[in-house]
């Protein structure tokens, strides 16, 4: 039988995170809510807009940048700036297809490290990918230390958000989505073999390493991998069409690797 005391709420994880943004910054919902205001009406027009057709691959980056910045990080300086390129990108419905940047990763349209990987890995997957000139993914070539990634999913693992103003949930959740993927999937691992360009080698102990990591991850109470929190509020779901693909997304959005 399990022991009530390890039982909690999704409304008590979720007062947990408010509380814990708000110790740290007394004026966090003053802060949030006009920010995420302005964000509403930007989606909004963002959603008219691919309902009309258009696929709207880099405005849908900036859109869910700032999701991340506003609902994971107290980190309002960052926040207006991405808002306005999301703005100013829903003038152009007729955004080309984003392509491969020099980094190597296709999201041109991001500014945080991790937001590249999904975009990337969903992009190396097509077939376009087993064909076009490709440039060296150097914006991940970290990915191949087996030592450098079990560190950092380590480091993300446990956050701290009244020390940092940082909700690590979504980071972490991308790290270990884009490397189960990269290390798991027969069709990536023969594509770096075929596309010796990509300049991107799984090895045998970074399968290993990871694996034992994920193992490690397993609750040693309820014999499940379970998801630290769920997210910040019952808002409504929508659906953001990227690269032919359907994402979803919740606004708002705060989760968070402490409990």
């Amino acid at each position: 039988m399990i022991d009530p005391s390890l039982l909690t709420t999704r409304r008590t994880i979720l007062e947990r995170i408010g509380d814990a943004f708000r110790q740290r910054d007394k004026d966090y919902d003053a802060q949030w809510t006009p920010l995420n205001k302005r964000l509403e009406g930007l989606m909004k027009e963002l959603e008219g807009q691919q309902s009309a057709g258009h696929a709207m691959e880099c405005s849908t980056q900036h859109a869910l940048e700032a999701t991340w910045l506003i609902n994971y990080t107290d980190e309002w300086p960052r926040v207006g700036p991405v808002l306005d390129e999301l703005e100013l990108s829903l003038k152009n419905p007729d955004q080309p297809r984003l392509i491969q940047d020099t980094d190597g990763s296709w999201g041109p349209c991001c500014h945080e490290w991790y937001r590249k990987l999904e975009p990337t890995v969903d992009a190396l997957q097509e077939k376009e990918a087993a064909t076009e000139p490709l440039w060296p993914l150097s914006f991940m070539a970290s990915l191949q230390d087996p030592a450098i990634v079990i560190d950092r999913l380590e480091r993300l693992r446990i956050g701290d958000i009244v020390a940092t103003g940082l909700n690590q949930r979504d980071e972490q959740g991308a790290m270990l989505t884009a490397l189960c993927q990269i290390i798991f999937k027969d069709r990536l691992r023969q594509l770096f073999v075929n596309r010796p360009q990509l300049q991107f080698t799984v090895s045998q102990q970074l399968e290993e390493k990871f694996t034992k990591y994920l193992w490690n991850l397993q609750d040693a109470r309820f014999r499940t991998w379970t998801k630290s929190s769920p997210r910040r509020s019952p808002s409504r779901t929508k659906s953001i069409r990227m690269a032919g693909r359907t994402r979803s997304s919740t606004t708002p959005i705060t989760t968070t690797t402490t409990s």
